[in-house]
């Protein structure tokens, strides 16, 4: 049976273009480099290298022994780096909790660094409402978990602030107080309200004559499409529907704000701890 090694010489031989320079490259004899080759071609019981020219050329069984050769060594080497990111502390297995509203572009950046970074740690990424966050991680089904400050602190968890997220009304872009140039915020009530099921937090605070409720925010959003319907959202929820409009009310001079927390267990490895670290700088 032919061994990892040897064909990590026949690759190395058809990468160099000959013997003696495979053997340079790998430190070796160039007779040793001969005799593995040799060997491959006994354990295989296969010509792999034809020999009647100064220089071997692989024969059309020798290029197809190579292009597995090439797949098969990719394979080792990835097990192999596999298992030393996991001996190293790396988890093998990363879960998120994260109320929908806190998706921003920011926390996507991260996804796509921490894939280049973690390429053997899978991720699970949880999008629940707000009140199942902090449950998540204390009952271990979540390793970390982002979160809009309620009234009430999490318990059995680690808890810390980081960062702000801004609210604005969103409104459909025909709505028709977009055309008046002082919209006092009276005249908003006389709109129907689309609240986000959620626990009791200030975006959820019903403040129309009439509103409706919706357990995910793809139906928030074409909820307020329908009948000037209106809607608290974050910024870059509005910014990424070009349908979308933030309504300015007279005398509010600056956003909404909600604080932004980060749950977490209080031991973890290195994936989690590289989130936690990069988590500071989603909500700036």
């Amino acid at each position: 049976m032919f061994t990892l090694q040897q064909l990590e010489t026949l690759v190395t031989c058809v990468e160099c273009g000959s013997f003696s320079a495979a053997a340079r490259k790998l430190g070796k004899a160039q007779s040793a480099i001969s005799t593995a080759i040799a060997n491959l071609e006994i354990d295989t019981d296969t010509i792999i290298f034809d020999r009647s020219s100064r220089t071997p050329q692989l024969t059309p069984q020798g290029k197809r022994l190579y292009s597995y050769s090439m797949s098969l060594l990719n394979d080792a080497y990835q097990i192999d780096n596999m298992m030393k990111a996991f001996s190293s502390g790396v988890e093998d297995k990363l879960t998120i909790a994260i109320n929908a509203l806190l998706l921003t572009p920011k926390f996507y950046e991260a996804l796509k660094e921490f894939y280049a970074l973690f390429p053997f740690t899978q991720l699970n990424l949880n999008v629940v409402e707000n009140s199942l966050v902090a449950d998540m991680v204390a009952k271990n089904e979540a390793d970390i978990g982002f979160m809009l400050w309620g009234q009430e602190p999490p318990r059995n968890v680690d808890l810390g602030s980081i960062g702000y997220i801004s609210f604005s009304i969103a409104v459909h872009h025909l709505h028709p107080l977009l055309s008046s140039s002082n919209v006092i915020f009276n005249k908003i009530k006389n709109y129907h309200q689309v609240l986000l099921k959620d626990s009791r937090l200030h975006y959820n605070t019903p403040l129309s004559r009439s509103d409706s409720i919706v357990n995910n925010l793809e139906g928030v959003i074409e909820l307020i499409k329908l009948n000037n319907n209106w809607s608290l959202l974050p910024h870059h929820v509005i910014n990424h529907h070009s349908d979308l409009r933030e309504l300015e009310i007279a005398g509010e001079e600056k956003d909404w704000l909600l604080q932004v927390d980060r749950v977490t267990s209080p031991t973890h490895g290195k994936a989690t701890q590289w989130f936690i670290d990069k988590s500071k700088s989603f909500y700036t």
